[in-house]
């Protein structure tokens, strides 16, 4: 019932879609991921983007999801969106236990989308993004790792990088990466400097340290972790 739901969603908002199949790595403890692809009207190629789900996954978070691809879609964008969770028994999500869908597992299962769109006629291949919140946002930081991302795109056989990536209120204190964090491409972390789950600070030293590597952001990086002065609660997460 929860999955169909989710298909139904995403399809009274998005006017076209696939629904694809992954394989996920062979360690990662799903042999097949679902994933959702919506694309824009019109002929293309257009930039696309990975969308990563938070810690509800995409049956509780299911109109999370559904706003986000349309407003994707609305800018121009091919959206992809692979359920990390369900295949591997969380169809629920795993606020609260976040390890038992490690970072570093759903870096693969973001590289194995990126194959996918890159694949695709109607996607300009050197133009994919990846975004994620909280949960989601974790695995960005670890998918534009230079380490994480080299290991994921080798296994997912993709030709390209990310291009681009925005991660909203992830987890930057905790994963292997965090010590010598070195991203491949421009990211920015976008955090509540009230945040009463996920702490601001950790990102804003990440931040701070990566500026002063010279590595590729946001060229302000106290606008990266202070995006604007929120204090989100538990229960309006999606």
């Amino acid at each position: 019932m929860g999955l169909w739901f989710l298909a139904a969603a995403l399809a009274a908002g998005c006017a076209r879609g696939d629904a694809v199949r992954l394989s996920s790595a062979p360690d990662s403890g799903g042999g097949l991921v679902d994933m959702r692809v919506v694309r824009p009207d019109g002929p293309g190629p257009f930039p696309a983007v990975v969308w990563l789900h938070s810690c509800a996954g995409l049956v509780r978070g299911a109109r999370h999801a559904e706003d986000w691809t349309r407003r994707l879609r609305g800018l121009g964008y091919v959206v992809a969106i692979p359920d990390s969770f369900s295949a591997r028994g969380f169809p629920n999500g795993v606020c609260g236990y976040g390890m038992r869908v490690p970072p570093r597992t759903r870096a693969d299962d973001a590289y194995a989308a990126l194959r996918h769109l890159e694949e695709r006629p109607d996607v300009v291949a050197e133009r994919i993004g990846v975004i994620g919140h909280s949960h989601g946002g974790w695995t960005v930081l670890a998918a534009m790792d230079a380490e994480v991302a080299a290991r994921a795109r080798a296994t997912a056989g993709a030709r390209h990088a990310f291009a681009a990536a925005i991660a909203f209120y992830p987890e930057c204190a905790a994963g292997a990466w965090v010590r010598g964090y070195r991203a491949i491409a421009p990211l920015l972390i976008l955090a509540g400097e009230l945040d009463d789950w996920t702490p601001t600070a950790p990102c804003q030293r990440l931040a701070d340290r990566a500026r002063a590597d010279g590595q590729p952001g946001d060229p302000d990086s106290r606008s990266v972790a202070r995006a604007r002065r929120n204090h989100r609660r538990r229960q309006r997460r999606a």
